[in-house]
């Protein structure tokens, strides 16, 4: 608990640093799906990053990986970079609610923060066993690995005081949205009751398969999925790995592919060239530009807009 209480999330040297990964993004994806209708679809809207746990707020995204980081990415229903906005520190569960992100860990520790770069975690209560949580309405909801739905009423502004609502067997994820509480299972189903403080039953409305994280917002389900037996993440990563969902990265590709459009930059080894020469960058985008990007960055963007043939 004093560990926690000193730092529950380390500060993270050099923000933007990013999440190891493998290019096999058939097994580390992000699904949305409408929430309301029977079997609906669900949509690729990215990649996940190995998230254990999810949640929403400010019309972001925010999730903790197996890697130990607390991330962000943009509310949209298509491909964007997760930035790293901290450390976390063996987190297993996140909940949004009233501008504040709250956590539970595998040591039984519960934290709060307000969502922002070098994200602080504040100890506020201890819980074993949390495996998954939602907030709505003023109220967390969470999973317990004993397979029970619990509810901490008025979490804002009471202390950590769980009930016990119904069962939760199987789950691995929840949501929560307009009322309802939506819940992934290890057997690949999607389930869904009220979110009334008492028991109710679940009811199937469709498939989740391999979920680890879950979250609800403005009208959509949001769901983060892998699956181990076909994924590995290397020990090592190479630099590029490390880049590869970095903004700056985006940023400099961009640059790249329109000035390999305009004939600026002809082949690999010119890019290559320039990626460690920033004076030389600078004739081909501006200063600016060309600082921004250098090193080991634009390297990186070079390999993957000038593949060697």
């Amino acid at each position: 608990m004093k560990r926690l209480a000193c730092s529950l999330l380390a500060v993270l040297a050099g923000l933007g640093a990013q999440v190891p990964t493998v290019r096999r993004p058939e097994s580390n994806r992000l699904w949305s799906r409408d929430p309301a209708a029977v079997n609906a679809p669900w949509q690729p809207v990215g990649r996940a990053q190995r998230l254990l746990a999810m949640a929403a707020i400010g019309g972001r995204l925010y999730g903790a990986s197996v890697a130990h980081y607390v991330l962000e990415r943009e509310r949209s229903l298509g491909d964007a970079p997760w930035t790293i906005i901290g450390e976390s520190w063996m987190v297993s569960a996140m909940a949004a609610l009233e501008g504040k992100l709250y956590v539970a860990n595998r040591e039984g520790v519960l934290g709060v923060a307000p969502p922002a770069p070098n994200i602080y975690f504040k100890a506020i209560g201890e819980q074993k066993g949390i495996i998954a949580m939602a907030g709505l309405d003023g109220n967390i909801y969470a999973v317990n690995s004993a397979g029970r739905l619990l509810a901490w009423q008025d979490a804002v502004h009471k202390p950590v005081r769980w009930m016990d609502i119904g069962r939760a067997d199987l789950v691995t994820a929840l949501a929560a949205l307009d009322g309802k509480l939506y819940a992934a299972t290890s057997n690949n189903r999607l389930l869904i009751r009220d979110s009334t403080l008492a028991d109710r039953p679940w009811k199937l409305i469709g498939h989740a398969e391999n979920v680890t994280a879950m979250t609800a917002y403005n009208g959509k389900l949001y769901a983060a999925a892998y699956s181990p037996a076909v994924i590995a993440i290397p020990q090592k990563p190479t630099v590029c790995a490390l880049w590869e969902t970095n903004r700056l990265y985006w940023e400099a590709r961009g640059f790249l592919r329109a000035a390999k459009q305009a004939g600026k930059i002809q082949g690999s080894r010119e890019c290559l060239g320039l990626a460690g020469d920033p004076q030389a960058l600078k004739t081909r985008g501006g200063r600016e530009l060309a600082d921004l990007i250098a090193g080991s960055c634009a390297q990186c963007a070079c390999a993957a807009e000038f593949p060697a043939r």
